[in-house]
């Protein structure tokens, strides 16, 4: 007799203790999604100035590196990163957050190298 009053007695104590882990575990959970975002589009930005410098090595058709990137071959560079990163990049902003993605490109004339850096304001 005695087993089936402790019994009673505990009825609700799932759903304490349910809505005492609930939100805790909603907040793990929406931590993983946040960081599975910002991963994804770390590679999508990767991925994106890499197309940039292989774009600014093709720029010259003989394979040769330019030493200088004139005003209207920057501007192609930078609208191929830009059209690479606006198919990928995920914005949960909506149409009001606008993506502002910043390319910049370096090159090295003494080894023919080029470094495309592309910068995103994560918010």
């Amino acid at each position: 007799m005695q087993c089936t009053a402790l019994h009673k007695d505990q009825k609700g104590a799932a759903a304490v203790e349910f809505a005492i882990v609930l939100p805790i575990l909603v907040i793990i959970l929406l931590g993983i999604f946040d960081f599975a975002l910002l991963f994804s589009n770390k590679q999508v930005l990767t991925n994106a100035s890499r197309e940039g410098a292989r774009a600014a090595i093709v720029v010259d058709n003989r394979g040769i590196v330019p030493d200088i990137i004139d005003g209207a071959e920057l501007t192609a560079l930078q609208d191929i990163i830009e059209a690479y990163c606006l198919d990928r990049l995920i914005n949960l902003g909506g149409a009001d957050n606008a993506l502002v993605i910043d390319p910049e490109f370096e090159i090295d004339t003494s080894t023919g190298h080029i470094t495309a850096t592309v910068t995103y304001a994560y918010e």
